[in-house]
């Protein structure tokens, strides 16, 4: 039977008890053995058997027995559920931020619209002012020409005061005409740098309305939920199974679906054929949603028909497509264990949203690394539950990883921690645990057995000075002797060993130290 760990003495210290108890007697008897005498006088005294021997030390009778005998190793485990797991928001954009995504568009959009205004606006004021330089420009021309005609003429007496007059109109147009041209040039100039501007700030205001299409893009691609806050969340402890709401966002339920691959895409008409599309098809028709569907890994027409009737029973805008979040993808029903936020907080991509574990019950145990070699996968194992009642189950998983517990009390450091590996248990009958979850149990784990041998206390084994180990005979006429023996299987947990050794038989009585 099962003890609590720590409650019975190791091996080693139940063999250094019976050496101190026998250890003055054995040197001497050892002392005297001649190698052709096989029977020892006794280290007890014949009174050994009532209590009393030579060495003061109390003793007691056992027997001999011929039987079956498991080794088991006694151990702490906890009993509970099995197959934790985290519910997490799928990685993607909030409404809250696709919201900002629209509004960067259209003010990129109003930009280029208002710099595509400045560009035309300009470029009809720049042409104003050139026609105008222009027709300057014309006029002084016509001016000089004109006045240089009459010069011409005029002129044939150089003397005379037309001519002389026709000389400084002319000086003068050309004056005008300079400045006319002048000023055209620079309007030209400011025309050119005004619209090269205004080009500039548009194309910049134009990248930057692309860029902030595809952000957009991209966030809408990526939006999860249709809702920005949790408006329902279970307690610790509620069951769900296929097809319930596991929790809900902006109103609309996110239900348990049944499958071993977790949603890794959007689910839509299009989409490439694959498990995932295998597993939303086999819920959708578990759940009475598959009229006209069979079981395939392509989303069919049909397929966007069944998802939008099963959209229009939860409250979802009936889109035919899901997407991540829409559902959470679980081997099977699943118990709530924790829960992170709160109901009104908003959900936050990438986040733990609840904690849940499978609806199997089974024991852990933090094995001593130091035990790791001694258990493996199919080992039996007898269970003492809180009620002291006991159950059955078998090894299922031995972990090949060490831990050290932390210690919180010490700073998180517990240098003194022993590592440990994990070991799941799986139960005979689950149904025999009850419903607590997180209780220490008493495990025994059965790690090796022999279907019949000589079967002794650990106590009754005297370790030898010269080495290995005997036990002491008391025979029929009250005489003592020693018979060397050889351990074989120990059963930490009860306290026995096996043995071989010529002169011991079934039946026989030994010495054991008094209890």
């Amino acid at each position: 039977m099962a003890s609590q760990p720590g409650g019975r003495r190791p091996r080693r210290d139940l063999l250094r008890n019976r050496r101190v108890l026998a250890g003055a007697g054995i040197a001497v008897i050892v002392a005297g053995i001649v190698a052709a005498v096989l029977v020892v006088v006794h280290p007890f005294g014949a009174a050994a058997a009532a209590g009393s021997g030579d060495n003061g030390a109390a003793t007691g009778i056992a027997t001999v027995q011929e039987r079956p005998l498991s080794s088991q190793t006694a151990v702490a485990g906890t009993l509970g559920y099995g197959g934790t797991s985290n519910v997490v928001a799928p990685n993607g954009t909030t409404q809250q931020a696709l919201t900002q995504a629209q509004q960067q568009v259209t003010q990129a959009q109003n930009s280029v619209a208002a710099d595509q205004t400045s560009l035309s606006d300009g470029t009809a004021a720049s042409d104003q002012t050139l026609s105008q330089d222009e027709s300057a420009v014309s006029s002084a021309q016509s001016s000089l020409n004109a006045d240089q005609s009459a010069e011409n003429t005029d002129c044939a007496t150089p003397s005379s005061p037309a001519c002389t007059a026709d000389k400084q109109a002319v000086a003068q147009d050309q004056s005008k005409l300079t400045q006319a041209q002048n000023q055209l040039a620079s309007a030209q100039s400011q025309a050119t740098q005004s619209h090269d501007q205004n080009a500039s700030k548009l194309s910049a205001d134009e990248s930057a309305l692309a860029n902030a299409q595809s952000a957009l893009a991209t966030a809408d691609a990526s939006a999860v939920n249709p809702g920005t806050t949790y408006t329902s969340l279970p307690a610790a402890g509620t069951k769900v199974t296929q097809g319930q709401s596991l929790y809900s966002v902006g109103g609309v339920t996110v239900p348990l679906f049944y499958g071993n691959t977790t949603l890794y895409r959007d689910l839509q008409l299009g989409v490439s054929d694959g498990a995932d599309v295998g597993e939303l098809t086999a819920n959708l028709i578990a759940l009475g949603f598959g009229s006209g569907l069979t079981q395939s890994n392509h989303f069919s027409d049909a397929t966007q028909a069944a998802v939008e009737q099963w959209q229009a029973s939860i409250g979802a805008p009936q889109t035919g497509v899901v997407h991540l979040g829409d559902v959470v993808v679980e081997p099977a029903a699943v118990i709530v264990t924790s829960v992170t936020p709160s109901v009104g907080g908003a959900v936050q991509p990438g986040a733990t949203i609840m904690q849940v574990t499978s609806t199997t019950r089974q024991v852990t145990v933090a094995l001593d690394v130091g035990q790791q070699g001694q258990v493996k996968a199919g080992d039996a194992v007898t269970i003492t539950l809180p009620n002291n009642r006991t159950t059955t189950g078998t090894v299922s998983f031995v972990g090949s990883v060490a831990t050290t517990p932390s210690n919180s009390g010490n700073g998180g450091n517990n240098n003194n921690a022993t590592p440990t590996i994990a070991v799941d248990i799986t139960l005979n009958d689950p149904s025999a645990t009850g419903n607590l979850d997180q209780a220490p149990v008493e495990v025994s784990i059965t790690t090796a057995s022999v279907p019949s041998g000589l079967v002794v206390p650990v106590t009754a084994l005297v370790a030898l000075s010269g080495g290995g180990y005997a036990v002491e005979v008391v025979s029929a006429n009250g005489a003592h002797h020693l018979v060397a023996v050889q351990p074989g299987l120990f059963d930490d947990a009860d306290g026995l060993v096996q043995v071989t050794g010529d002169g011991l038989a079934a039946g026989q009585h030994i010495v054991v130290p008094a209890q």
